[in-house]
């Protein structure tokens, strides 16, 4: 038999009568499943565990998500605001036409302390976007659109000489490049243990370092392809 991965024994809090409880008990839920990630992998937390930890009852859990994918992709949502006003934040405070390899060491720093959130990208399209309402969908791609657009002024601000055309590349290849040098810095543990056998450990870089490296390069062509042009 499964054992619970939370031991929170604690008597369970009544139902919201009020639309601020409702809303702060949607909260709860969602800090209590991102706590839950950051000790164990998607698939060992199951929605009792979550209600467990959040002291709710299991049925509570349906008054606000109808699966456990929802649960995610809301806190996929959340964790992507954030980062996305630390992106803006970072890039605004940089000078206008910034060196390549200074806008991809700041757009790199904003990832610090959002593994989680890089996780839960990786987890996107094959686990988390399955299970769940079309509208929730829907309206979670709305907000990726809105996240595109505000990082886009910050770009076009940074860069003024950068297209519409080259700011649809610059994030296509953001959006590729975060997934795949995700999986290549973070393999299976079975992976990473056969590579320790072999004595390549050093092989796996920290996630950070192959990401600015990569966009260092590609902004940096991008950038240098648009003075050519001048």
């Amino acid at each position: 038999m499964r054992r619970p991965l939370s031991r929170q024994r604690n008597k369970t809090k009544t139902r919201a009568a009020n639309k601020t409880e409702k809303l702060a008990r949607r909260s709860d839920l969602l800090q209590c499943t991102k706590k839950l990630f950051e000790k164990f992998d998607y698939a060992r937390i199951n929605i009792t565990d979550i209600c467990q930890l959040a002291k709710l009852a299991k049925g509570s859990f349906y008054l606000y998500f109808k699966t456990k994918e929802e649960a995610f992709l809301s806190l996929t949502q959340e964790l992507m605001e954030d980062w996305n006003q630390r992106v803006i934040t970072a890039l605004d405070a940089l000078p206008q036409e910034s060196s390549a390899s200074r806008a991809a060491k700041t757009y790199t720093s904003t990832f610090k302390d959002s593994h989680q959130l890089l996780r839960l990208f990786s987890m996107l399209h094959p686990v988390l976007e399955r299970n769940v309402a079309i509208e929730r969908i829907v309206e979670f791609k709305k907000v990726m659109k809105i996240v595109q657009e505000l990082q886009s002024k910050s770009w076009a601000r940074l860069y003024p000489a950068l297209t519409d055309n080259d700011l649809q590349l610059l994030f296509g290849f953001l959006s590729s490049s975060i997934l795949g040098v995700w999986a290549l810095t973070n393999p299976p543990p079975s992976a990473r243990e056969a590579l320790q056998q072999l004595g390549q450990e050093e092989s796996i870089l920290p996630f950070e370092v192959a990401f600015e490296s990569v966009m260092n390069t590609f902004l940096d062509g991008l950038l240098q392809g648009k003075l050519k042009r001048k």
